[in-house]
């Protein structure tokens, strides 16, 4: 088994709207994503000849992933979430 692994970093900020505590305020965290791309056997042919895949996809899609989050508010997919968006991006916020 042939294991291609990569990760990010990135910080974010969000609320638990519901609990009763510190946590209902807007704070942030530090999070971590972790790829990890297995195969039983490398590619035998083609520009991937040797690997298990293209590294530089997987750069290309963790980083889009980090500049979506990267200093980012994150909000519940719910009503006050949704309205909160939306007064956000009338106010031209970057969430």
């Amino acid at each position: 088994m042939f294991t291609l692994k990569s990760e990010i970093e990135f910080d974010a900020a969000h609320y638990l709207s519901d609990y009763e505590g510190k946590c209902h305020n807007i704070h942030g965290h530090r999070y971590r994503v972790v790829i990890k791309v297995s195969a039983d056997s490398l590619h035998e042919t083609g520009q991937c000849r040797g690997m298990v895949d293209d590294f530089s996809t997987i750069k290309q899609a963790l980083k889009k992933i980090h500049d979506l989050f990267d200093h980012r508010l994150i909000l519940e997919e719910n009503e006050e979430g949704k309205e909160l968006a939306k007064k956000n991006s009338r106010d031209k916020a970057r969430l």
